[in-house]
C-alpha cells in the first residue's frame, strides 16, 4: 500500500477508519500504524496527516452516528495512526543528542591531541637545539685539534 500523493492517503484513510469504526479490532489499528509508517516513507508530514483524519471525519459515513464514541474511537486510530511520526521525531532528537554528545567528546580529544603534539613539539625544538651546541662544540673542537695539528708540522713520523 503506497501512499504517494495526498489524495491517495485520504483514500486510504478514510477507508481504514470507516473499517476500524465498524470493526474496532487490533488489526485495524495494525493497518493505522503501517499506514503512517508508509505515509513517512513517501515524505508526508504530520500535518497532512491532521488534514487527512479531520477530512476522513468530516467524509464518514459513520459519523453520523453516536458521535461521542466514534470521535473516541477516531482519536484513536488517528493516534495509532500518527505514532510512527512520534517514533520518527524522538530517534531524530535522540540522534542529535548523540551526535553532540559525540561531537563534544571529539572536541575534548583534539584539544587533548593538540597539547601533546604542541608539548612534543617544544620537546623536540629544545633537543633540536641542544644538538644544535653540541655540534658546534664538536665543530669547534675538530678545528682547534686540526690547527693543532697543522701547527705541530703535521707529525708524518711514518
Amino acid at each position: 500500500m503506497r501512499v504517494k500523493n495526498l489524495n491517495e492517503l485520504e483514500k486510504n484513510y478514510t477507508s481504514l477508519l470507516e473499517d476500524y469504526l465498524s470493526e474496532d479490532g487490533e488489526e485495524a489499528l495494525e493497518r493505522a500504524y503501517e499506514l503512517g509508517r508508509k505515509a513517512i516513507a513517501d515524505g508526508h508530514g504530520i500535518l497532512n496527516m491532521v488534514a487527512v483524519h479531520q477530512k476522513a471525519l468530516l467524509n464518514s459515513t459513520l459519523t453520523s452516528q453516536d458521535n461521542s464514541g466514534v470521535l473516541k474511537k477516531a482519536g484513536q486510530f488517528f493516534a495509532e495512526c500518527i505514532a510512527p511520526f512520534e517514533m520518527t521525531f524522538r530517534g531524530y532528537h535522540e540522534s542529535i543528542a548523540e551526535l553532540r554528545r559525540a561531537h563534544d567528546e571529539l572536541e575534548i580529544r583534539v584539544r587533548e591531541r593538540a597539547k601533546e603534539l604542541a608539548r612534543a613539539n617544544e620537546e623536540l625544538k629544545t633537543e633540536i637545539a641542544e644538538r644544535r651546541k653540541i655540534e658546534e662544540v664538536l665543530r669547534e673542537s675538530e678545528e682547534k685539534y686540526r690547527n693543532l695539528f697543522d701547527s705541530a708540522g703535521g707529525c708524518n713520523n711514518y
